[in-house]
């Protein structure tokens, strides 16, 4: 797949294999599965999907995310508990 990328000034960008193309939104971290899903969290801490044509807000808050094979997210909040999304919603998962 195309990658994505989020700038220092929290601009989303993907990459359409020629050049980068800016996608609406403002994101302090971003993570793609191998899927395509792209999830991304602000600077407030609010986690979005992206559904094909713009950003949908989804339960939950995190300072980090990453996503799976699948394309379920995988969250870190700022206490450092670690969250993942079960296709309806977060589950805590133990250390």
């Amino acid at each position: 797949g195309n990658a994505w990328v989020v700038n220092s000034a929290g601009l989303i960008y993907r990459y359409t294999g020629s050049y980068w193309v800016n996608v609406p939104g403002i994101a302090s971290d971003i993570g793609v599965g191998a899927d395509g899903t792209v999830w991304v969290t602000n600077p407030a801490g609010l986690i979005y999907r992206y559904n094909g044509t713009g950003f949908q807000v989804m339960p939950g808050w995190a300072s980090g995310i990453a996503v799976d094979p699948v394309g379920n997210a995988w969250v870190i909040n700022p206490a450092g508990s670690i969250y993942r999304y079960t296709g309806s919603y977060f589950v805590n998962i133990p250390e």
